[in-house]
This record gives C-alpha cells, sequence and structure tokens, in this order.
C-alpha cells in the first residue's frame, strides 16, 4: 500500500486529510475512557484522525484526545518516559 503522501501526489490532491478520512471513517470505534482512547492507539495507531473526530464531536474530555495522541507519538519513538 502507497504511503498517504504518495498517494495525495498521484491523485492530484494536495490535503491528505481526505485520504485519512477515507482510509479510518470505516472503523468503527467506541471510547468510554482515557485508558481505552489510549488503548486504541496502541493497538491501531492508523486511528488517531477517527478517534479524534469522534472525541471531539461528542464533546468528550479532550484529556482523552492528548492521552491518545501521546500514545501515538510514542508510537513513532524508541523513548520511554
Amino acid at each position: 500500500m502507497d504511503s498517504v503522501v504518495n498517494y495525495a501526489y498521484k491523485n492530484s490532491m494536495e490535503i491528505p486529510i481526505e485520504i485519512l478520512s477515507s482510509l479510518t471513517i470505516n472503523a468503527f470505534i467506541q471510547v468510554e475512557s482515557l485508558q481505552q482512547a489510549k488503548g486504541i492507539i496502541e493497538l491501531n495507531p492508523e486511528h488517531i484522525l477517527i478517534l479524534g473526530q469522534r472525541i471531539i464531536k461528542k464533546d468528550m474530555p479532550y484529556e482523552w484526545l492528548f492521552a491518545a495522541e501521546l500514545a501515538f507519538l510514542r508510537s513513532w519513538s524508541n523513548l520511554s518516559r
């Protein structure tokens, strides 16, 4: 599978958010706690966009989003904190 950037370039798309949305829109994500939000991203970091949209749309605590974002960033780093 091509990267999002390559796909966007091939299809003359300047904003890859449309691609990311279409890749994750079919993901069924139900989040009911901060720990669950972190767990979802630790297992499936590609769902960060749809999880963020769901948290914002459902007016859930932003701390859940921040925790998920931190888990996402840690998935890209070997640093342990």
